[in-house]
């Protein structure tokens, strides 16, 4: 995203700092993810499976989602861009950039990069099980179950936590290549390859908002029957909250389609898109008055 965020979501996060003269905040609703996490994890009645589940949606999933973030900064620096801060909130994160003025081409080298980064993560966390467990990446693919961290040793319990992080970077990486939304970069390449390809950006977003219910309806079906079949999985809870995302943001992106307010939305208002838009008013002028007698 460019602009600034809304004055109620400053208000709601916390400051972590700076690094690399970048300003990270961290939403109340990252906070909450754990939370939810760890009552899910009390099922258990075990002490050690609520510390892995507080180590996974807490740190792990903290620096999956930081390190995403600096890969649009990168990018973003290097076509020119201001980068004013990160927010990392419960699904994702946001970095504020701004302004862009390349169109969607550079918009689409920026989005790619931070899938990107989850796929490096990927490959980090696939050496250190391999560390662990002494070269021998057999077991590597196999589900985690509870008692995997019962009773576990230390070497035992990271070696599972690498598993498990680096499912939540699979996640990730799914999510945000492929979720047509706003808040994830799927919905950004979605639309700059489809505007690239010739589409106005009111077609474009009305695409977004017809895959993201549909998708968005599809994940919540799956993380819901995650959650409930034994053995509970902790992505599940991932999945329901990219679900209901999808639905949110694709509810949301229908209605400014509907109503012709499409510069109002976070995502098409921008300035990559802003000119675009102006053509299409303008060559919609143009075939009103070639239709007129």
């Amino acid at each position: 995203m460019e602009d600034q965020p809304p004055t109620g979501g400053s208000r709601c996060s916390v400051p972590l700092g700076s690094l690399f003269g970048v300003r990270i905040r961290v939403d109340w609703s990252f906070f909450a993810t754990i939370l939810v996490a760890e009552l899910v994890s009390l099922r258990a009645s075990d002490p050690m499976y609520s510390l892995f589940v507080f180590v996974l949606f807490g740190p792990v999933l903290l620096i999956a989602i930081y390190f995403h973030e600096m890969g649009h900064v990168i990018v973003a620096r290097c076509l020119g861009c201001r980068v004013r801060f990160i927010h990392i909130w419960a699904c994702g994160g946001f970095g504020y950039f701004g302004p862009a003025e390349k169109g969607p081409w550079a918009d689409l080298l920026v989005a790619l990069a931070g899938p990107v980064m989850h796929a490096v993560q990927m490959g980090i966390w696939v050496g250190v099980y391999g560390i662990l467990e002494k070269g021998d990446l057999s077991n590597f693919d196999q589900p985690v179950y509870l008692y995997d961290v019962t009773n576990a040793s230390p070497a035992e319990f990271f070696a599972v936590l690498s598993k498990q992080a680096y499912r939540v970077n699979l996640l990730l990486l799914i999510a945000n290549s492929c979720l047509p939304t706003a808040e994830f970069d799927g919905g950004r390449i979605l639309a700059d390859l489809t505007i690239m390809c010739g589409a106005s950006i009111h077609n474009a977003a009305f695409i977004l908002s017809a895959l993201a219910l549909l998708i968005g309806s599809g994940l919540i079906t799956w993380g819901v029957l995650a959650l409930v079949r034994p053995p509970a999985d902790t992505i599940g809870i991932l999945c329901l909250l990219f679900g209901l995302l999808c639905l949110k943001s694709g509810f949301d992106l229908w209605g400014v389609v509907k109503d012709g307010r499409i510069l109002e939305h976070p995502m098409f208002g921008r300035s990559c898109y802003r000119h675009l838009s102006n053509e299409d008013d303008d060559n919609h002028d143009i075939e009103l008055e070639q239709a007129q007698p």
